[in-house]
This record gives C-alpha cells, structure tokens and sequence, in this order.
C-alpha cells in the first residue's frame, strides 16, 4: 500500500474520505497522489477534480480527470 494512504480515513464506498495530513492554504491535500496511485499518471494539461466538491476526500470513486475549465464549470 501506498504510503500516502496512512493520511486518508477510508470510509464507506460512498462517503468522502478525508486526508487527515497536511494540506495547502486553499485545503487541498493528498488527491492527485491518490488519483495517480489508483489510475496511474495524469495527460498533460489535466487536473483531478473531486465530483463530491469536498477538497479534502481522496475517495478513487469521487476523483476524475479533465480540465481545468470543466473543473470551474
């Protein structure tokens, strides 16, 4: 297991699960390490973006690629 992993509280299939460790000023943590552990590398030019709008949650199920205009739609 990834050790990134350690910082997030997995939970119910459905639920957020918060990363519990260190995040930036805007309360992002861990998702695009937890996007490229599950899916591998990111196409040049795209941003993980969190389908729930829960900055924190590292759910796989609540991650997905696109822009960065998708993104602020």
């Amino acid at each position: 297991m990834h050790a990134v992993w350690n910082l997030v509280s997995v939970g119910a299939p459905e639920a957020c699960w918060p990363y519990t460790g260190r995040t930036n000023n805007s309360g992002y943590g861990k998702h695009r390490k937890i996007y490229e552990h599950v899916f591998g590398p990111l196409e040049p030019g795209l941003v993980v973006m969190h389908l729930c709008n829960n900055r924190a949650c590292c759910n796989p199920a609540h991650l997905q690629a696109g822009t960065q205009s998708a993104n602020l739609e």
